[in-house]
């Protein structure tokens, strides 16, 4: 009975200690600040986005500030070089003999320095129009800087960061200002009212990790009246706080303790150690924190040891502050509206104002705000919250946890849409209607791409991920009704056919309820929309169902409805061209999880991919280079340009994207159709050579500008003889599977582009080793290819000849004759 009741008491122990932890984490700032970092990531080291070396997290400031040293040094030169372009530009036309028609890409610091959003007029009540429904026109035609601003950039001679800093808490302001306080609108006064070195050190206290520090560790040299003055300014008008003795609890002194220098803990715990010399920092650490706990014993002053060690240990460490979290969460309130896309952070924004990149020219037009209200914004960082406990879950394999934060998720995710019940029909197309009118979430859930940053979407993503955790623990019946959540939801779309396949496969291989599984996989099968299931996810559907019908019903002939829909597409069983060549692995590597390696024809080590292209060039002189589909994505910016910049309301919202935010969702194509049909048409009848010259001249009017797709490096040189020799038609077939779905089809392309240029021939390869087969998405590449007549097929390497492949063995007859002399049992 004791054990018995030891084991409950511990597992409802364990239980109440999960609830903690979800509940920590939720309510739980961010540790780090993710405005201006320098590469958007918090890790040991980040890359310098100057130099692109690797540098400690903790050095990438200083290293940042050694890189733009010369920068800074010649900042009154640069305002000169801008004064006379201006000059230039209005006394004549003589920069058109040096620049390309294009003069909004000059140079990048006039990019940088003359945007400035005009917004629509907006009136400030006392409450700042707090909780306003109303989107803010934005309209700012960056393809026009030729005509002279009238107001430019705020701090036009402060440091490159302070400037990066002012324009995204600026952006905030003056285009969702319904998501201030009045406490938002406070600290951004007193911000904005900062003195120069002040602002310079607040600015640097952003970028570090949100924690106590030590200011006697602060190296700034460059801060206007000493950081000890800079640190008074900032406190004075409440941006950042002192640790005072009654804030401090263990985990404050155990971070005291780290900064401290090893002489100095050791001196601390001196008298409490007998061989001070030989300890440790850490034996020296946890002495100290064992004192700081006895509030019973007296010391001669008078005062408990626990007091004495505590005023010891913050008299070593001098001064310890920290940003203020108001302050920290108002700059993480402008980074999240400003920098909407996933994949541009402040290192664009800070190299633009550098003139170290520039940005294509297209007009920003913002119809939509981020979040239609502060309680939009607040549901959408506790789902973050929510979604980062869960991350550590999975990571740490807590698969009860990662359940429970699921189950937390989806109860959220049932209460915001409306849903009482799972118990509807598997239609993989149904959607439910929201019920949060009051704060536009219905109106946002319905916006092609803006809909990833609401709440709800965030629940369903946490709602997807948690279905590992539960099939750990086999519950696979919770793990089908999480599934058929997801799919009643609508929302994540690009996961619909990763939702289905696993549906099915709990729902045939756990539940046996195979005739189920078969008639979702059915249903699915007659979605004829191409961006409902995605290509590759669509086959395996099929392939399952025609699995499924067998296992089910072994001796009777499947019905033609049943054979129509599983063989309607023609991926699913079509015959792909093959090619098989022999190689001599390296035996280290034979039977290793990393690639193999080869000895190459010129007796030097290779891996598959360039024992590949070898064989080609011996065979036929092919030109070749392992690219994995990056020649294409290089393509399709330079010969689709005017489409992927033309004017779109909302998708561009910054002079400081690569790429419009719908690219990757259905919205791109169905809100260009016309426009993109018609200029795939024209790429379908132009001639090799019109090809060639367009692309080249492209690559020569928008060099260095920042695309996506496009590194404008040496191997991208020979991208316009490459275009002669792909020819309009293949190419056309290509972009417009990458504007239907540009993240799904951006993947998966064959490894290997080869190209003749004397005969205008290209050929895409997919390589694969001897324990490699065909995924779903490289075959329905393959099966795209051949269908627009692209020259096309799947290189096999073995590691030796057998009778059955005998016949089909080409390319390195050396490797074919030692293998035979090595090995008695090959043909």
């Amino acid at each position: 009975m004791t054990g018995d009741s030891d084991s409950t008491g511990g597992e409802a122990e364990r239980k109440r200690r999960r609830e903690s932890v979800v509940e920590t984490l939720r309510k739980s700032p961010p540790q780090r600040s993710p405005l201006l970092e320098a590469n958007g990531a918090a890790s040991s080291k980040q890359s310098c986005p100057v130099c692109m070396d690797r540098v400690a997290s903790s050095d990438i400031n200083q290293h940042l500030d050694e890189c733009l040293a010369t920068a800074e040094s010649k900042e009154a030169e640069k305002a000169d070089l801008r004064s006379a372009v201006d000059i230039l530009k209005e006394s004549s036309n003589r920069l058109d003999d040096v620049v390309s028609t294009r003069k909004e890409n000059l140079t990048c610091q006039t990019h940088f320095e003359k945007w400035k959003p005009t917004f629509a007029p907006k009136e400030h009540d006392s409450q700042h129009n707090r909780g306003r429904h109303s989107a803010k026109a934005v309209y700012v035609d960056n393809a026009n800087k030729d005509e002279p601003e009238e107001q430019a950039r705020p701090l036009p001679n402060a440091p490159y960061y302070v400037r990066a800093f002012q324009i995204v808490l600026d952006f905030l302001v003056e285009t969702h200002d319904q998501l201030l306080t009045n406490n938002d609108w406070r600290i951004h006064g007193a911000i904005n009212n900062l003195e120069r070195g002040p602002k310079k050190l607040l600015v640097r206290l952003f970028n570090r990790k949100h924690k106590w520090l030590r200011s006697s560790n602060f190296s700034y040299n460059d801060i206007e009246g000493g950081i000890e003055n800079a640190l008074d300014q900032l406190e004075s008008v409440d941006l950042i706080e002192r640790l005072a003795q009654e804030r401090c609890g263990q985990t404050e002194y155990e971070l005291i303790l780290s900064s401290l220098r090893t002489e100095e803990v050791k001196k601390i715990a001196q008298p409490y150690v007998r061989k001070e010399k030989s300890i440790t920092k850490s034996i020296a650490s946890a002495t100290i924190l064992l004192r700081l706990e006895d509030h019973v014993s007296r010391t001669i002053a008078g005062t408990t040891v626990g007091e004495s060690m505590a005023n010891q240990v913050l008299k070593a460490a001098g001064r310890v502050i920290r940003i203020k979290n108001t302050a920290l969460q108002l700059v993480q309130k402008a980074h999240v509206v400003f920098f909407t896309p996933d994949d541009m952070h402040s290192p664009s924004l800070l190299l633009a104002d550098l003139g170290k990149v520039s940005f294509p020219a297209y007009i920003c037009s913002m119809s939509h705000p981020v979040f239609r209200s502060s309680k939009a914004y607040e549901l959408y960082t506790d789902a973050k919250k929510l979604e980062a406990s869960l991350d550590e879950a999975l990571f740490a394999s807590d698969w009860e946890l990662s359940v429970e934060i699921g189950d937390e998720a989806e109860r959220q995710l049932k209460s915001s849409l409306g849903i009482e019940s799972s118990d509807k029909e598997d239609d993989p197309d149904y959607q439910v209607e929201s019920g949060n009118d009051d704060d536009g979430g219905d109106d946002q859930l319905r916006h092609p791409f803006l809909r990833c940053l609401t709440y709800q979407w965030i629940l369903a993503g946490i709602a997807w991920h948690s279905v590992a955790a539960q099939e750990r623990l086999r519950d696979y019946r919770g793990a089908v009704t999480r599934l058929r959540l997801i799919l009643q939801s609508g929302l994540i779309p690009k996961r619909r056919g990763k939702v289905l396949n696993r549906l099915t496969i709990d729902l045939k291989q756990h539940l046996d309820a195979g005739p189920e599984a078969l008639e979702l996989c059915l249903t699915a099968l007659r979605l004829d929309e191409e961006w409902i299931i995605q290509r590759g996810e669509r086959i395996q559907l099929a392939k399952r169902a025609k699995r499924i019908w067998q296992s089910l019903h072994k001796d009777k002939a499947m019905p033609k409805e049943v054979r129509q829909l599983i063989n309607a597409d023609s991926a699913v069983w079509m015959k792909i061209p093959q090619r098989t060549i022999v190689g001599r692995p390296l035996d280290e590597y034979r039977n290793r999880g990393s690639g193999s390696v080869f000895i190459g024809y010129d007796g030097e080590t290779v891996t598959v991919e360039e024992l590949c292209i070898q064989s080609y060039r011996a065979e036929s002189k092919w030109n070749g280079v392992h690219c994995e589909g990056s020649i294409v994505r290089a393509l399709f910016p330079l010969l689709m340009w005017d489409v992927l910049f033309c004017n779109v309301p909302d998708v561009f919202r910054t002079p400081f994207q690569d790429a419009p935010l719908d690219l990757g969702t259905e919205d791109f194509y169905l809100s260009r159709r016309e426009l993109i049909d018609t200029r795939l048409d024209v790429l379908v009848g132009m001639s090799r050579d019109n090809l060639e010259q367009e692309t080249r001249d492209v690559w020569g009017r928008e060099q260095g500008v920042r695309c996506r797709g496009l590194t404008w490096k040496d191997s991208q040189v020979h991208l316009p003889e490459m275009a002669r020799c792909i020819g309009g038609k293949a190419l056309a077939a290509m972009f417009r599977l990458l504007c239907v779905d540009y993240s799904y089809w951006s993947g998966g392309m064959p490894d290997l582009f080869l190209w003749r240029s004397e005969d205008s021939v290209a050929k895409f390869v997919e390589v694969k080793g001897p324990r490699d087969s065909l995924m779903e998405r490289q075959r329905a590449w393959i099966h795209e290819l051949m269908s627009c007549g692209a020259d096309v097929e799947v290189c096999k390497v073995v590691e030796r000849v057998t009778e059955r492949n005998k016949d089909v063995i080409v390319g390195d007859h050396d490797a074919y004759e030692l293998a035979r002399l090595e090995d008695k049992s090959v043909v």
